[in-house]
């Protein structure tokens, strides 16, 4: 085998019954999800081809970020943590819900700010900023300057 990278074959898929299914490369479905190759001329499949809105796609993750928001504030509220023996919320975030150590202090702390902060909120609810941008503006935002 050479030093580079060119001879690689795309993987053959094995199927429940044991059988193979027919090499596909791993760019060939490219154009299905509206991914550009690189290098692609006239022609080519563009991002306006592909099958789904990605904006539309993004509003509804930050809807249903919102949504588990409000739901880790219920939690929170009704110590739902204790009812199965975990010390905290984030400790069964982590170990139930596979959350990071990391990951679940900031969505609860973000879920608690959203609580005050009702037009971020909002925003996030209707898709119009991503949790990322959310959870940086509860970090500076407060109620009166919202």
């Amino acid at each position: 085998m050479s030093g580079n990278r060119t001879d690689i074959r795309p993987a053959r898929s094995i199927l429940l019954d044991g059988s193979r299914e027919a090499t596909r490369a791993p760019w060939s479905n490219c154009a299905e999800i509206g991914h550009e190759r690189r290098g692609a001329g006239a022609g080519s499949p563009t991002a306006s081809a592909a099958p789904f809105d990605r904006r539309g796609v993004a509003q509804r993750r930050a809807a249903l970020d919102a949504e588990e928001a409000r739901w880790l504030v219920a939690a929170q509220r009704i110590a739902l943590h204790r009812r199965f023996g975990y010390a905290t919320l984030a400790e069964y975030l982590e170990r139930i819900l596979g959350y990071g150590p990391r990951a679940a202090r900031e969505w609860l702390r973000v879920a608690t700010a959203l609580q005050t902060l009702p037009k971020i909120a909002d925003a996030l609810a209707r898709g119009a900023h991503s949790y990322s941008a959310v959870r940086e503006l509860t970090r500076v935002g407060r109620h009166d300057t919202e």
